[in-house]
């Protein structure tokens, strides 16, 4: 078994599916600080894993959240900040659990 770090690139709006190794551990999710200012998760990974699907959710503060979630949850993995000509938004990061 072969642990590394990856990044994995979240679009800032709504639920995505993410492909990754199974079993990965997500750690944070942040604004990658470079030119391009992609949204990002970095998780722990097996390399040798099987690749398995994953659903994550992004929410801006102040919007409502979808209470009909059926037969899921969500996860919380973190908040994160981007500059903006009309000041700071804020947006926050969920997983979607079976």
């Amino acid at each position: 078994m072969t642990k590394q770090v990856w990044r994995f690139p979240l679009i800032a709006d709504g639920l995505q599916e993410v492909e990754m190794p199974k079993g990965a551990v997500i750690l944070c999710a942040q604004v990658k600080e470079d030119r391009s200012r992609e949204l990002s998760l970095w998780a722990e990974v097996d390399v040798d894993a099987p690749k398995e699907k994953r659903m994550f959710e992004v929410f801006p503060t102040g919007i409502t959240m979808p209470t009909n979630n059926g037969p899921f949850h969500r996860k919380y993995i973190g908040t994160f900040q981007v500059p903006s000509i009309m000041g700071v938004l804020v947006f926050h990061v969920y997983e979607r659990i079976s």
